[in-house]
């Protein structure tokens, strides 16, 4: 487990993640029941499936108390919570994760009337009651997730008052970071000098998800590059190359990446320009590659699948065709 480990020393791997061969493309199948979700998902921001559960956010951008709400494996809505910061006129949340108690983890910046704005880690217990707000200055964080044992995972990085790197800011200063539950912090990893394009720690480019015994950050630029990085509970990071589609014409989409409870690291992309479908494709660790796999069924061209994570050891997808329904599919590796 993660609490109460501090990473003060920190061990790097790198290793070059190559796309395997594809020769017989292994599938994932329908593994049960898809699910129909009592609300539209269209057009909806930070939708994501996180502690067993899918959280989307109901308000629009930038309102002064933003609302989430949750549904549960059986599709029924079982939290519906308003964030409130003090003082604030505008609320941003660029994430929110649920932990496996049932609360729900948020991170964003809000700001007041006169312009003045702060970013924030916040907390909401299981029955929708806020429990906690910390202020995370001169930190931005900009993803998050909740570790099993309640600790807090997020992205971000430094900034001055003004939303800007360009003084006062610590460019060394480490971008993924590990909090305690009251914002405590546990460890610091990747200073932000490594990463020469600040897209990459857009929340927009990147995913941040937890399993029982690593942290992952999938990260990517339109170009098509950018890493998988993951922490393990000892402290140390490994980072791998993303994979690379077949060819990559305009701009590279990701539509999700997955940590199932097996282990494996699963990621949906497309070329976001051209309607010449998507492609999945599985991080096996021991190889130190990315091989593809497909979803069981027909494929009609120009699909694309929205991968909203993993529940268990099923993957949560949705289809073009599921968006007018609001139904969500479970699949699995064919044993």
């Amino acid at each position: 487990m993660f609490a109460g480990k501090m990473f003060g020393c920190l061990a790097v791997a790198a290793l070059v993640a190559p796309v395997a061969a594809v020769g017989e493309t292994p599938s994932l199948v329908p593994s049960r029941a898809s699910l129909t979700i009592p609300y539209s998902l269209d057009g909806k921001r930070v939708p994501f499936w996180t502690g067993n559960s899918l959280v989307v956010e109901q308000s629009v951008l930038g309102v002064a108390s933003p609302s989430v709400l949750v549904f549960d494996s059986s599709g029924t809505q079982v939290l519906s919570a308003t964030l409130t910061i003090p003082e604030a006129a505008q609320t941003y949340v660029d994430g929110y994760a649920r932990s496996a108690d049932g609360s729900i983890a948020a991170c964003g910046a809000s700001y007041a009337s006169d312009g003045r704005g702060a970013p924030f880690i916040a907390l909401i217990s299981a029955d929708g009651n806020a429990e906690r707000v910390i202020r995370m200055e001169p930190y931005w964080p900009v993803l998050i997730t909740v570790a099993p044992d309640g600790t807090l995972w997020t992205v971000g990085y430094e900034q001055n008052a003004n939303r800007s790197e360009k003084s006062g800011v610590n460019l060394n200063a480490s971008v993924l970071r590990h909090f305690d539950r009251s914002g405590k912090p546990l460890g610091a990893f990747l200073p932000r000098s490594s990463f020469r394009n600040p897209v990459e720690l857009n929340r927009h480019h990147g995913y941040l998800l937890t399993s029982a015994d690593r942290v992952g950050w999938f990260h990517w630029l339109n170009d098509g590059q950018g890493a998988y990085h993951e922490v393990s509970s000892a402290g140390e990071i490994t980072s791998y190359p993303i994979p690379r589609l077949p060819s990559l014409k305009t701009d590279l989409m990701v539509d999700g990446v997955a940590m199932p409870d097996f282990g494996d690291v699963f990621v949906s992309m497309r070329d976001a320009g051209l309607h010449e479908g998507y492609f999945v494709f599985k991080l096996d660790r021991q190889l130190g590659q990315w091989s593809q796999t497909v979803l069981s069924g027909p494929r009609v061209a120009g699909d694309f699948a929205v991968l909203w994570g993993s529940s268990g050891s099923d993957l949560v997808f949705q289809l073009p065709s599921d968006f007018r329904t609001n139904t969500l599919r479970f699949f699995a590796p064919q044993r």
